[in-house]
């Protein structure tokens, strides 16, 4: 937290950058918000069709793709980019609990007329909400703190299992090489996420300038091996078609594959949930469109910004990667990301 965040009345407040600031601030969140959504290809259509199994059809690995994509859609793209970053509380806070906040606000202090000694920061919970707010929600305000409670449970739940599946996964991949390894891709992931926690007692701005790069030229690489691996079948366009999603499920009737799509959602609540650590603006702006848009183009093409970067590099990287398994399942379907980066094992582009 910057004290410029902070105004008279000792209140935080949402921080309002432009220009080469926000440019900067929208870069941290590759590293910070991004990475971990960014990473979901490394496991994904793995955990939708498991390497134990036979490849899937070209039929299935559409309809499986389609899902990942419309999922993408409706909940990163729509539900956060467009609805739910506009939620966060009047200090800019992010979450389940902003969520809580925004339906039973609290009372603001009249400084002016409270001179009594207090410890409170500025803002006080009324024991009772406006009679609105009561009449429609009052009955049900101890439910919605334990809907809150629980959702902020499974967000912390996310937090402790995904850093432990991407790194894993990101392990398997060199152990494909160095096949010596294979026995101790556990132990070497563990070492890993110790350097990694450790590495966030410096601060979420210290991690975001190292991590951000990384993550950038992580989201270009996924982008370039997936339009590479599109060229072996175009095809696989067919998955934006939402009736493939649909057919999917209407024609195995296995249910079960929602698991696997949902494996690239993870991390997309850390668009609102770290609203607190930057910005509304930052968060839906991209590397490029946030100058672009800043000053050319109308301030409504923020909303459009996420877009630019990150949504279309991972579903690009999808649409690639089906196309390799339609194409070359029985070679892929061990290890999908993997064996679907062009030139093979072990080549530049692998490491």
């Amino acid at each position: 937290m910057n004290f410029d965040d902070i105004d008279e009345k000792a209140v935080r407040r949402p921080l309002k950058v432009g220009g080469t600031a926000l440019l900067a601030l929208s870069f941290q969140t590759l590293g910070i918000i991004y990475s971990d959504i960014g990473t979901s290809p490394l496991y994904t259509l793995n955990g939708i069709w498991p390497s134990s199994q036979p490849p899937p059809s070209a039929e299935d690995v559409i309809g499986g793709i389609s899902a990942i994509i419309w999922a993408m859609t409706l909940l990163p793209f729509l539900k956060y980019v467009f609805f739910a970053l506009r939620f966060g509380t009047e200090q800019g806070e992010g979450g389940t609990f902003a969520l809580y906040h925004g339906i039973f606000p609290p009372k603001s202090i009249n400084y002016d007329e409270d001179r009594a000694l207090t410890t409170d920061s500025g803002w006080k919970t009324p024991s009772s909400t406006s009679t609105s707010t009561i009449t429609l929600l009052g009955k049900s305000r101890w439910l919605l703190l334990a809907w809150s409670l629980f959702g902020t449970a499974l967000t912390f739940a996310d937090g402790m299992l995904t850093p432990a599946v991407s790194v894993t996964s990101a392990v398997g991949g060199i152990a494909l090489t160095v096949p010596r390894l294979s026995s101790n891709i556990g132990s070497i992931s563990i070492g890993f996420l110790v350097a990694l926690f450790l590495l966030q007692r410096f601060g979420t701005a210290k991690v975001a300038y190292l991590f951000s790069p990384v993550a950038f030229i992580w989201i270009i690489l996924l982008l370039v091996t997936g339009i590479i691996n599109i060229t072996s079948c175009p095809g696989i366009f067919r998955a934006f078609d939402p009736s493939r999603a649909v057919m999917l499920f209407v024609r195995t009737k296995n249910y079960d594959l929602l698991a696997g799509v949902l494996l690239a959602l993870t991390g997309c609540e850390a668009m609102f949930a770290n609203l607190g650590q930057f910005n509304r603006l930052s968060i839906q702006a991209s590397l490029i469109v946030t100058v672009v848009t800043r000053y050319l183009l109308k301030p409504f093409l923020f909303q459009l910004s996420f877009g630019f970067l990150v949504y279309p590099a991972l579903i690009i990287a999808y649409l690639g990667q089906g196309a390799k398994l339609i194409t070359d399942g029985d070679a892929v379907i061990a290890n999908v990301f993997y064996a679907s980066i062009p030139g093979g094992a072990g080549k530049p582009l692998y490491w």
